[in-house]
């Protein structure tokens, strides 16, 4: 009887144990990439900022917790920054294989 109960309910245990846990990478994967736009879209909005500078924010603080360059893609507009550039756009989307939708997040910054 104990094993036919076991059965039973271990699969459904399993399912909703690694069902939190996938959740919780992906919200993990969500805060690290709004983190990483953020630490970006500084660097641009100082004075001299060039687009590597965004990118290299980015690319260096989800490296270091995890992402890789082959899991991120780094997009700032406009492709020149000019003194009289009066905002930045940055968009970070991560890739979250092996499931089918990436995680995307966009910021718009005020350069000063």
């Amino acid at each position: 009887m104990v094993a036919v109960e076991t059965a039973i309910v271990l699969p459904i245990f399993f399912l909703v144990l690694f069902g939190f846990v996938e959740i919780s990478r992906m919200f993990f994967a969500a805060n690290s990439a709004q983190v990483a736009l953020i630490k970006s879209a500084r660097s641009l909005s100082l004075p001299g900022a060039t687009v590597a500078d965004g990118q290299a924010a980015a690319q260096d603080y989800l490296s270091r917790v995890g992402y890789g360059k082959d899991r991120v893609t780094v997009e700032i507009t406009p492709d020149v920054i000019t003194p009289t550039t009066p905002e930045v756009n940055v968009a970070i989307t991560l890739s979250m294989q092996p499931l089918p939708f990436p995680i995307r997040r966009e910021l718009t910054r005020s350069r000063e």
